[in-house]
């Protein structure tokens, strides 16, 4: 079978930049089969890459190589450094993966303990996608070792999500993702739900709207209905059947078309009842 290799990028689908990226893949080895996870993630909007890439590992056959491209901007301090020019390489569910050395690993999983190997290179060029990778790849395609290809460290940067806020009349989440259909996932696990909320009732509070029932999925809810459900990620997903939340939010506001800011749902608040 041939060489899986994912991609997960902010380079996007307008420029060239991505054929690049293929086209330097395939120079190095014409059998490997490219499949992109998503690769038009919002500019460095790092934690959205990473659920993606999350989402998506569960579903490709072990001996996967992912490859992970999105910089994230920050302020490097002495309390949290961001190393976007080192390169890492690990396993995870069985599968490969490449990235930056700043904090996918513990996004995946905020327990992760594979090893992790820093890849052996000077290297300190922006595009690594088109420049770095391929060699990697190619690397591992032939057999040969990881840690042979890097140096085993432990200090590598982690980063992890804001935890869920629980007590015991209300769960507090954060949307840690919205998808090309308006839905927005939230970081509140199905777990958490079931324990806090069990057989009571529960409401949330959207700018438009409230929610008081979970549904299985969108095959619940007729043309304009607000619905919450837990995706396959069990995490909960809230969304409107045939019309994406924004577009509602401005649907419901439009007098405050200047003002809409205000409206910006950054977190989710499940009321217990």
């Amino acid at each position: 079978m041939a060489q899986i290799v994912t991609i997960t990028c902010d380079l996007g689908y307008q420029d060239p930049y991505l054929a690049m990226v293929k086209g330097k893949l395939f120079e190095a080895n014409p059998n490997i089969n490219i499949i992109d996870v998503s690769c038009n993630v919002s500019k460095h909007e790092h934690s959205k890459g990473g659920y993606a890439l999350k989402a998506a590992i569960p579903y490709f056959p072990n001996g996967t190589i992912h490859l992970f491209a999105i910089s994230l901007l920050t302020i490097n301090t002495e309390q949290t450094p961001i190393f976007n020019s080192q390169f890492l390489i690990s396993t995870f569910q069985n599968q490969i993966i490449i990235a930056p050395n700043n904090g996918l690993f513990s996004l995946l999983d905020r327990h992760f303990n594979d090893e992790v190997f820093l890849i052996d290179t000077p290297y300190n060029n922006s595009f690594y996608l088109r420049d770095l990778y391929p060699s990697i790849v190619q690397k591992i395609v032939t057999g040969e070792p990881l840690s042979n290809i890097g140096k085993k460290i432990t200090n590598y940067v982690n980063l992890f999500e804001l935890t869920l806020s629980v007590s015991e009349y209300k769960i507090s989440g954060v949307i840690i993702y919205e998808d090309e259909f308006g839905n927005i996932i939230t970081n509140i696990t199905k777990d958490i739900f079931n324990k806090m909320v069990g057989q009571k009732s529960f409401e949330i509070q959207l700018p438009f709207c409230k929610i008081n029932q979970l549904s299985n999925s969108f095959n619940d809810a007729k043309l304009g209905d607000v619905i919450c459900f837990f995706n396959a990620q069990n995490l909960l997903e809230i969304g409107s059947c045939g019309q994406p939340l924004n577009t509602l939010i401005l649907t419901h506001n439009k007098s405050n078309r200047m003002n809409l800011e205000k409206y910006k749902i950054d977190t989710i608040n499940i009321d217990i009842i």
